[in-house]
């Protein structure tokens, strides 16, 4: 339907006859979902309302689609034993799927409106009590989503609610992207759309990682978009992300891309603590869940384990600098983290942006109870206030302050390689060249062994 940009073409035929319209994964956004003939998704991950009819329909008309496993629930969404099905597609080999009584290898924008007047000619339409049906299971699918979306779980929200809320929280013309897991089962179900174009969700291989790569090319198709229809690319479609934990694992990286190209991406992350789709899976089978939790490793222990799990919050990590940060003097050099932030240099080479002439910085901490002249300093210049106050090196007459012990191990360091470069080397090399060293150097005759 979408690669035949015949969405407006499929309402209208439905319109003029009263069939109703139940979409797969790649249907999604044929219809909007509040349409009054919109029964919503079909199959293994799809509404009561679409299954309901599908179960007893005598003809199905499949527009475009492959009836995979997930579509016809391992064939046994459609049970009438009298069943027929009448195929519209542009690949012969679909179109002759599910012992088809009539096959069309057509263009479906083409193909409905022809069906939709040889119909009307005829003077098809559906019958009352088949159209009260579809209002009752819509009624009643939608009540089910609205108290999925609404009902709050303790002490962690479920899928659904993060689900319903971010569904809540864009606009109609806004797009939501997703891959694998037990998320593309959700959102094909419960996902309210509007826009043919607002769902992307690559389920034909559920490709872990697609997310945040197909995201941002999606991004950048509604740039272009806007760009093509206002001249500009301010106001386009917004486009979230929505990934699980496990996924995310798998390709995160693009993030680093966007941000390079100042794309804006939403990326809404679902963590559940590990592989938990493939691991509910291997369960339902009679498995073991084989290494679908994140744990810590224990020695002999196998993968399925038994190591503790990790905390649903990793604890910072301390770094050894946390514990106090410097200010310069003067006043116009920058602010920043303690002396062990500093670059490395190579040893005996001057930095120009700490001339001699600079004084001695001074590490200052803040306790728990604020004191005179302990208030530290980011990068950023915000006040930061350390875990606990570091270990005094030296005195100091200024009450809560220490003396920079970080400039003087790295004094101390400096010194030290530049003794072992004197013991080992003699006086310090000039830029070599193949065959030694070049003139000017100040070093003579001396030549070094060329480099093999």
């Amino acid at each position: 339907m979408h690669y035949a940009f015949a969405a407006e073409r499929l309402r209208e035929f439905a319109e003029a006859t009263g069939i109703p319209v139940a979409y797969t994964q790649s249907g999604v956004g044929s219809m909007e979902w509040d349409h009054e003939l919109c029964l919503g998704a079909i199959g293994s991950t799809g509404s009561t309302a679409s299954n309901a009819y599908a179960r007893d329909a005598d003809v199905i008309l499949g527009i475009g689609t492959r009836y995979e496993d997930f579509t016809t629930a391992s064939k046994t969404a459609f049970q009438n034993p009298d069943v027929r099905f009448v195929n519209v597609n542009i690949a012969g080999m679909d179109a002759y799927k599910a012992g088809a009584s009539v096959q069309i290898v057509a263009d479906a924008g083409k193909t409905l409106p022809e069906l939709q007047d040889g119909l009307s000619a005829a003077g098809f339409r559906l019958p009352s009590e088949a159209a009260e049906l579809v209002r009752r299971e819509r009624a009643r699918w939608n009540a089910a989503v609205d108290e999925s979306f609404s009902v709050r779980h303790q002490p962690l929200p479920a899928q659904t609610e993060i689900i319903g809320a971010v569904n809540a929280a864009m606009d109609d013309r806004d797009v939501v992207v997703c891959a694998a897991g037990s998320l593309p089962g959700d959102l094909h179900k419960l996902w309210r759309v509007r826009d043919p174009y607002g769902y992307h969700v690559e389920y034909a291989f559920s490709c872990m990682g697609y997310e945040i790569a197909g995201g941002l090319g999606v991004k950048r198709a509604a740039l272009h978009e806007a760009l093509a229809s206002a001249g500009s690319p301010d106001g386009g479609r917004d486009v979230v992300v929505m990934v699980g934990d496990g996924s995310y694992l798998m390709m995160h990286t693009e993030l680093v891309t966007a941000v390079a190209e100042g794309t804006k991406l939403i990326v809404v992350l679902l963590q559940n603590h590990g592989f938990a789709s493939i691991g509910s899976l291997s369960e339902s089978v009679g498995s073991e869940r084989f290494g679908t939790k994140y744990r810590y490793a224990q020695q002999g222990t196998p993968p399925t384990g038994t190591g503790r799990l990790f905390p649903s919050i990793l604890p910072p990590t301390p770094h050894r600098w946390a514990s106090a940060c410097c200010a310069w003097s003067p006043a116009q050099m920058p602010s920043t983290a303690c002396g062990q932030l500093w670059p490395r240099r190579r040893p005996g080479r001057k930095d120009p942006a700490r001339s001699s002439s600079t004084s001695t910085p001074t590490c200052t901490w803040t306790p728990r109870t604020p004191s005179p002249g302990g208030t530290c300093r980011s990068p950023t210049s915000q006040s930061w206030t350390p875990p606990s106050p570091p270990a005094p090196r030296t005195q100091n007459s200024n009450p809560g302050s220490v003396t920079c012990w970080a400039r003087k191990e790295r004094a101390h360091e400096h010194h030290r390689h530049h003794t072992l470069d004197q013991r080992h080397a003699g006086p310090r090399p000039g830029r070599a060249s193949a065959g030694g060293v070049q003139p000017g150097d100040g070093r003579g005759q001396r030549q070094s062994a060329p480099r093999r």
